[in-house]
């Protein structure tokens, strides 16, 4: 990425159809980072070479449980936890979808919060804390 245009390594478009190594200009896209998955579509440039317009980050399903709530906000323990985030994910109640308590097994994206730091968003409880099923 540079700080006006980057290039998508590889992709398929709606058709199909292989590309690599695709230009597109940063005022087409999302704010993205190097090795984001994204979507786009192909068009051509005046140029006459084939570009992608429309590029934006493809949301990735990640799965956790439900670590703490708190009034307003909760955290997620993340099953693919890494030592730099110590596991935890920081979430607002108004994402989940469903409603959540501690130990419930959720789906989620990740998107970056309000200072740049990773954040849960689109919160699905997709299974209740095994305690849960035995009432």
């Amino acid at each position: 990425l540079h700080p006006t245009h980057g290039y998508i390594k590889s992709g398929v478009d709606a058709n199909g159809n292989a590309h690599s190594n695709l230009y597109f200009h940063r005022k087409d896209s999302t704010p993205l980072e190097v090795g984001d998955i994204v979507e786009f579509e192909v068009n051509t440039h005046t140029s006459g070479a084939t570009i992608a317009i429309n590029v934006t980050k493809k949301p990735v399903k990640k799965m956790g449980t439900v670590k703490s709530l708190h009034l307003t906000y909760g955290y997620i323990k993340r099953f693919d936890a890494d030592v730099s985030t110590k596991g935890n994910l920081f979430f607002h109640l108004k994402h989940p979808t469903t409603r959540l308590e501690v130990g419930d097994v959720v789906e989620y994206e990740e998107s970056l919060g309000k200072f740049r730091i990773p954040i849960g968003i689109n919160i699905a409880k997709i299974a209740p804390h095994p305690k849960q099923l035995l009432q």
